[in-house]
């Protein structure tokens, strides 16, 4: 997804129908998929995009570009709304589970595909809670590191150092995790 585009679309969204119910089509599953790997309710996470949803766009006017993307300003929307609902309902929070979205071509790509997921899905479960997140917001929200810096409020090389560290760690975890499975196997 691209963050320029976005963000024009958002600016455009105060002033054309059209432009906001593409917006609206675009943040829906990010909302979605932000909340459902958060919470344990899927009924919660409903709730809580469809709130967002409306908050985001009630709220476009309040974006401002030149303070950064609105991918930025919606994270921040989208994450205070969720530490509220933490708050109303007292719940401590849980570790953030990615899950990779994506569909393969045949049954077998399909077992292949499904075995693999539950396998990173476990080993990202090995990372710390900022790891995960940083992961999540630059793989799956397509954020720069400029952009999770500054929705995080840390400096951009501690972003990369960050994501560095995180996906060197991923790597060490999947390859233990592979070669005590036995499918690492060597050459003789």
């Amino acid at each position: 997804m691209n963050s320029n585009y976005i963000t024009k679309l958002a600016k455009d969204s105060l002033y054309s129908k059209k432009a906001m119910e593409m917006l609206f089509d675009k943040i829906y599953p990010i909302i979605w998929h932000f909340y459902k790997v958060r919470l344990n309710s899927t009924e919660d996470a409903e709730d809580l995009t469809q709130n967002a949803c409306i908050k985001v766009v009630r709220n476009l006017d309040k974006f401002d570009s030149l303070k950064g993307t609105f991918l930025t300003w919606m994270y921040k929307v989208i994450q205070n709304m969720l530490y509220d609902f933490f708050r109303q309902k007292k719940i401590v929070t849980e570790d953030i589970e990615i899950e990779i979205l994506d569909s393969a071509a045949s049954p077998l790509d399909d077992v292949i595909f499904n075995e693999n997921q539950k396998i990173l899905k476990e080993s990202i479960k090995n990372l710390g809670k900022r790891q995960k997140e940083i992961i999540e917001m630059k793989y799956f929200f397509n954020m720069k590191n400029r952009e999770i810096a500054e929705s995080l409020n840390i400096k951009e090389k501690t972003v990369s150092s960050l994501l560095s560290r995180s996906l060197d760690k991923l790597e060490k975890i999947l390859n233990n995790d592979l070669t005590e499975n036995g499918m690492v196997y060597e050459e003789n």
